[in-house]
């Protein structure tokens, strides 16, 4: 989740938030809370609404559906394993009006990750009602060109390939070389 020098605010302690974590650092995987002069936003962990439409992504193997966060619920992943896809891409599924995000810009974030080869979630800010502050200099490619030119206030679902996050892998996740990770975020806000 951060850069040797800079720790990143994902999550609790006690939970590795390595999906974020740049590739270069995947000695240091976990997150403090955010120190941030405003209080840490609590992620919605309701379930989605009944008959909620799904985001479907269809990978260059497996398919994956993800029912999108809103304020009020937590996403919902269903993978049909192994999925894979062969370029990083994200679809917004609401857009926002805040702040329009930078390279530079780090921002407060509900989020979840899945692996698309297990179809497991190895971190998730929803599950445990708390927000992420980041740096996207410090994310992982994948998240970071998710975001970037996103305003503070969307939801974004992407599929990113092992390239774009952890060529080599990232074991304690449970992270193989090669694996696809797909993400479902909603950026609380920007700076």
């Amino acid at each position: 989740m951060k850069a040797p020098s800079a720790r990143i605010a994902l999550a609790s302690a006690a939970i590795g938030a390595v999906g974020l974590a740049g590739c270069d650092s995947p000695s240091d995987t976990t997150a403090a809370p955010s120190t941030g002069t405003d209080p840490i936003a609590v992620c919605p962990s309701g379930a989605p609404a009944p008959g909620a439409k799904p985001v479907e992504l269809a990978g260059a193997a497996g398919r994956a559906a993800v029912i999108a966060p809103t304020k009020d619920s937590a996403p919902r992943v269903t993978v049909e394993t192994p999925y894979r896809v062969d370029a990083s891409h994200a679809t917004t599924t609401q857009p926002g009006s805040g702040a329009e995000l930078t390279e530079n810009s780090v921002v407060t974030v509900c989020y979840q990750g899945v692996n698309g080869r297990t179809g497991r979630v190895f971190d998730d800010a929803f599950s445990r009602a708390t927000s992420a502050e980041v740096a996207l200099p410090d994310m992982i490619a994948g998240f970071r060109t998710a975001l970037v030119g996103q305003r503070s206030g969307a939801t974004v679902v992407a599929s990113v390939t092992a390239a774009d996050a952890y060529p080599k892998g990232e074991p304690r996740a449970g992270i193989e070389p090669g694996d696809t990770l797909i993400y479902a975020i909603t950026v609380l806000a920007a700076n």
